[in-house]
């Protein structure tokens, strides 16, 4: 669990939003879209569930020249916003139906990185932090567990490929995690 003080840092940097009783946490700052419709930003709530926050812009902003858009504070009505909750599974199968079909860098093809996001996206693994899930497995257990999954949780869909890649992806991207967290909590 992320400590207040964590949170707060979140909160000052980022600022946060509110939808009913619940507060999120933004952990970035928001980006524009491919299409330019929409920004969005990822945020956490206190228990560490990951969503995605979209604000549309407004007309205004769409009709601009790119030369008048520099102050995106205009962009959106930042009040006005939809919460994507990045743990569901309904979210989740879209994605991983999305990837199926709009993939085109084939797995091998991938930046290690990639490779660990694309195994946890394909795991239902696509929550903050979920790589910790693997502390303290060897890439041997990995593998095994990967094999199982994909013999037995994936049988209506396309079974893991490239398995010993993906823990090898899995391992890399663990120590990454491990790694940014230890130096969070020496700030």
């Amino acid at each position: 669990m992320l400590t207040e003080y964590k949170l707060k840092s979140y909160a000052d940097k980022y600022g946060t939003v509110e939808n009913g009783e619940k507060t999120f946490y933004i952990t970035q700052n928001p980006y524009i879209s491919d299409d330019g419709t929409y920004y969005e930003a990822h945020a956490i709530d206190a228990d560490e569930y990951d969503y995605l926050i979209q604000w549309d812009t407004t007309e205004d902003w769409k009709s601009r020249e790119i030369a008048d858009q520099w102050d995106e504070s205009e962009a959106c009505d930042w009040n006005v916003f939809r919460v994507i909750d990045l743990t569901s599974n309904e979210y989740l199968e879209k994605m991983y139906e999305e990837s199926r079909f709009n993939n085109s860098t084939p797995f091998d093809e991938m930046p290690i990185e990639d490779q660990a996001w694309d195994t946890l996206e394909r795991c239902n693994m696509g929550w903050h932090n979920a790589i910790l899930e693997w502390d303290n497995m060897t890439r041997e257990e990995i593998i095994a567990f990967l094999q199982e999954y994909s013999d037995n949780a994936l049988q209506e869909l396309e079974p893991l490929d490239f398995i010993p890649e993906r823990a090898d992806a899995l391992l890399y991207l663990l120590n990454q995690t491990k790694q940014e967290l230890e130096d969070e909590n020496l700030e």
